[in-house]
């Protein structure tokens, strides 16, 4: 009886602690999906729009992960009050979220990573496009 009482005694703290290892582990990997995915959908914005500069947004839910939680927002702007310069400068900015309400909309409170990045206007790329 004592050695049962000795045996849980052991077990259930160190059950308790591989449980939080797993939840640490799955949140660490839900952070490098994040990041993943939003430098991904920034360097997509940025090759597709070095040909066709305009202002854009996109937005959706992020495919084929296991965490289907998680959503994107991609803005790409030439007006000054978001970095960018009329006609020279486009800004982009990759934003990828934890939705926790499924309401689609971020939340100050949900989780985040978001990326930014600048891409001038050049000739060469039109060019290249053609």
């Amino acid at each position: 009886m004592i050695g049962c009482l000795m045996m849980a005694a052991v077990i259930t703290p160190a059950l308790v602690l591989v449980r939080q290892q797993l939840e640490m582990g799955r949140e660490i990997a839900r952070y490098q999906a994040m990041e993943t995915f939003a430098a991904s959908y920034l360097e997509q914005a940025l090759a597709q729009r070095a040909a066709d500069f305009h202002a854009f947004t996109m937005a959706g839910a992020v495919a084929g992960t296991a965490f289907s939680d998680l959503r994107y927002s991609v803005v790409g702007s030439t007006a000054p009050g978001d970095g960018g310069v009329s006609e020279k400068l486009l800004a982009v900015t990759s934003t990828v979220w934890r939705d926790e309400d499924s309401d689609t909309v971020l939340d100050n409170d949900e989780e985040r990573i978001t990326l930014a990045s600048k891409l001038a206007r050049m000739t060469q790329y039109e060019e290249l496009a053609e």
